[in-house]
């Protein structure tokens, strides 16, 4: 049974995206480039990291935040070192002159690294954590800007369930109402390797999992439902819900501690997130009769890893290269959308724009061995058919010329070599068997169109 519909569901849009790793993407040529394409994706949300000792450019910042979307300024302040309160109230402040509505002042204070041995191994660690927010709280609240809770690592050196049941405690007890009355959780949105609803149901629904143990035909909150995790605890410690911002969505695991060639999750999974975003039923693409939980109404935003970068490191995390060419995980997002723009240079030669052109829109490739079995793949392919129209065959060498390609391989076998050759060509590509059709179907609400 469908948990809800999007016709009878208006969802706040709760997209948006961390933007480039670093603090230097902030000139009049990167409005320019970038603020077109986030109002064309109708991204709501945006994470930029501030330097320590300057603003971001006042006009960067009024520029987004006048087009409507949530600026996250994310600070990101080592936890083992002094602040220099002054000089940041003093960017706190001119942040909220120009358009800035939410603020983090550093992360993973559950993990080792963030601190010096010394400091690591002080009973009041939590103590310092929790007086450093309420302050920073305080600030941006005299600014009206509402202040995130720092993220924490799922697991993490000290537990991470453990680590936010002492520190919201701490901060009931501690913090000016205005602070309890107006802070942020914040849930890093990692996959972890596991499947998208990996932990679903929290600790209510998995209560034999322990600190670092996780029984047999269990799960726990290392995944991307971390936030489902983390939302019980904070209703029992203040007694009502506290709105929750995941974070780093689209990757495997903390992008500063792991290569981050490996991190980058499944397109498949990347497109299910937003769909629940947007409040429509998803199905496993792997098991057709398991539609996902929904993600509530308590999360207000999503932030995918990343927008954009120049490091080649980080090419398999991000949705657009350093000067606007789309990546899968954005080509991905256009299709699914059906957002349509003729490419363009924005201020650069047109030589300068790399782009990607395509002979056809879809095109369904049937494995050779499977051209016997046609007419019946055929057959169970009608809805996607008469829905796109694609180009049909059997030549891997012609479904590169495609935008989307919809692959059918022989069950119970390894892939074909010739379909390495699509995987290779910037195409969206979804290769599938013939029994996984009824419920790539379902899934995609292709049958019901």
């Amino acid at each position: 049974m469908d948990h809800h519909t999007t016709k009878n569901n208006r969802q706040p849009n709760r997209l948006g995206f961390h933007y480039f790793p670093d603090c230097i993407h902030y000139t009049e040529k990167d409005i320019q480039r970038w603020l077109p394409i986030l109002k064309e994706i109708k991204a709501q949300w945006l994470v930029i990291k501030s330097p320590v000792n300057r603003a971001v450019p006042e006009d960067f910042i009024h520029s987004l935040s006048a087009n409507g979307i949530n600026l996250l300024i994310d600070f990101n302040l080592p936890l083992a070192g002094e602040i220099a309160w002054h000089d940041l109230e003093l960017l706190i402040s001119s942040y909220s002159k120009w358009g800035a509505k939410f603020a983090m002042l550093n992360q993973h204070p559950n993990q080792k690294s963030s601190w010096t041995d010394g400091q690591w191994g002080n009973p009041d660690l939590i103590d310092s954590v929790v007086s450093q927010f309420i302050r920073f709280g305080s600030v941006c609240l005299e600014n009206s800007i509402r202040p995130i809770f720092p993220l924490l690592t799922p697991g993490g050196d000290y537990w991470d369930l453990a680590f936010l049941k002492i520190a919201l405690s701490k901060l009931k007890d501690d913090a000016p109402l205005a602070v309890q009355n107006n802070f942020v959780l914040s849930a890093a949105a990692w996959d972890c390797g596991k499947p998208l609803d990996w932990g679903t149901g929290g600790q209510e629904r998995w209560p034999k999992v322990k600190p670092y143990k996780l029984p047999e035909e269990s799960q726990n909150q290392l995944g991307f439902r971390t936030f489902e995790w983390y939302a019980p605890i904070a209703r029992e410690v203040f007694n009502k819900t506290i709105p929750i911002l995941l974070l780093q969505a689209g990757i495997s695991g903390n992008p500063q501690n792991t290569e981050a060639k490996a991190q980058a999750a499944d397109l498949e999974n990347l497109l299910a997130i937003y769909r629940l975003l947007k409040g429509e039923n998803v199905y496993d693409v792997l098991d057709g009769s398991h539609l996902f939980q929904p993600i509530a109404s308590d999360v207000i935003g999503c932030c995918f890893y990343l927008l954009a970068s120049d490091s080649p490191d980080l090419q398999g995390c991000h949705w657009y290269s350093a000067d606007g060419q789309r990546f899968p995980p954005a080509q991905a997002f256009y299709i699914r959308e059906q957002i349509h723009q003729e490419e363009k240079a924005l201020s650069e030669p047109e030589e300068s724009q790399p782009m990607v052109n395509y002979q056809h829109n879809r095109y369904v490739l049937i494995a050779y061995d499977l051209q016997p079995e046609t007419p019946r793949l055929l057959e169970l392919l009608h809805p996607y058919i008469e829905k796109f129209s694609p180009m049909i065959g059997f030549s891997a060498a012609e479904a590169q010329k495609s935008a989307v390609i919809l692959a059918i391989a022989p069950a119970n076998r390894p892939e074909p070599p010739e379909f390495e050759l699509i995987q290779n060509n910037g195409s969206l590509v979804k290769i599938i068997r013939p029994g996984e059709i009824p419920a790539y179907l379902k899934e995609q609400d292709y049958a019901n169109q």
